[in-house]
């Protein structure tokens, strides 16, 4: 901790393991950031389930109705719709539309099979009427995810400003944060439509003329995915941190990236990494109640540490009077 504040008195960030451990430290100094996670986990382990049923048990019948039509020539093909149908039944059974919110927020127990799970047998499960009111809870879990990870964001921007985390403007600072962060996804899908399907449409037509063609466009697009995607991924961070509009956050981010390709790769490779081994070593303690407890809490530790480190990584890198005291720009 005391190598990277050193780092930044000389002007020169950190590197991307002294913002690690500058992260980690500052959450055993301050871990209330940490209690959003263990809550979702919490709700996930305890709440009572919303199940898709109403929505997967018709398509379920759909398919294998589509099945029993076209089965000779699906069989000839090795297509086993019935397998698939079979598949999105079993979704129906298993699945909670509350796990929306924890792709969002860091959860352990949103990505780990839910089999074996301490508790898992106990829990009350809703069922929604209609497909339609499946669709609408989906989407209002979703919603309600982007709420609560930007306030996550927002308290570990504050952590990172050294501002107070709750104060009678957190309120506000939260939605306003969740009102640009829905404006760029909405940004990014409009992107993705507007570049996608033409991308589709050249890969469908190239692929009539030449298999390998095809497969050279298809890696090209998908290089061109991977770059965007790296291009903006410390968008959400400069909302929270900068109290960046969706547009100056696109450019803060790429800036950034731009400016410090190997450092952010780094980061962002060495996060993934993280978050990506740590559900399978914690989900072996997840069978009985005190090994799940402490599984939740390790992982929610580790992955608002992690968070941490992406916001100090970029605070860093930003010139400071992006990053005012307050978090409001004047």
């Amino acid at each position: 901790m005391e190598r990277g504040a050193s780092a930044r008195m000389h002007g020169k960030p950190p590197g991307i393991l002294e913002t690690f451990a500058d992260a980690f430290s500052a959450l055993l100094v301050n871990p209330l950031p940490v209690l959003l996670p263990i809550l979702v986990d919490a709700y996930l382990a305890l709440g009572p389930r919303v199940s898709p049923a109403a929505l997967t048990a018709p398509l379920a019948r759909w398919i294998a109705a589509q099945a029993q039509a076209a089965g000779p020539d699906l069989a000839s093909l090795g297509v086993s719709p019935a397998d698939y149908a079979a598949q999105i039944a079993g979704v129906g059974q298993r699945a909670d539309l509350v796990a929306a919110i924890g792709w969002l927020v860091p959860s352990l127990l949103a990505g780990v099979d839910r089999v074996g799970l301490a508790g898992a047998g106990h829990r009350a499960t809703v069922t929604p009427a209609s497909a339609g009111l499946v669709i609408a809870l989906w989407a209002a879990f979703i919603l309600i995810g982007i709420t609560l990870v930007m306030l996550y964001r927002v308290l570990l921007a504050r952590a990172t400003r050294g501002d107070p985390l709750i104060d009678a403007t957190l309120p506000a600072a939260a939605l306003r944060a969740t009102g640009r962060y829905v404006a760029f996804l909405a940004l990014l899908v409009g992107a993705a439509l507007v570049a996608g399907i033409p991308a589709g449409v050249l890969l469908g037509v190239v692929s009539l003329v030449s298999a390998d063609l095809a497969s050279l466009v298809g890696l090209l697009i998908v290089s061109a995915v991977i770059i965007v995607s790296i291009t903006i991924a410390f968008v959400a961070e400069a909302i929270a941190l900068a109290d960046a509009g969706p547009i100056e956050a696109i450019r803060i981010s790429r800036g950034v990236v731009r400016h410090n390709t190997w450092p952010a790769l780094g980061l962002i490779f060495l996060s993934w990494l993280a978050l990506f081994i740590l559900p399978d070593i914690l989900a072996r303690f997840t069978a009985s109640g005190p090994g799940l407890a402490i599984a939740v809490a390790v992982y929610a530790f580790v992955a608002t540490g992690v968070a941490l480190a992406r916001m100090q990584f970029l605070r860093d890198r930003l010139p400071q009077s992006r990053v005012p005291a307050d978090g409001r720009r004047g």
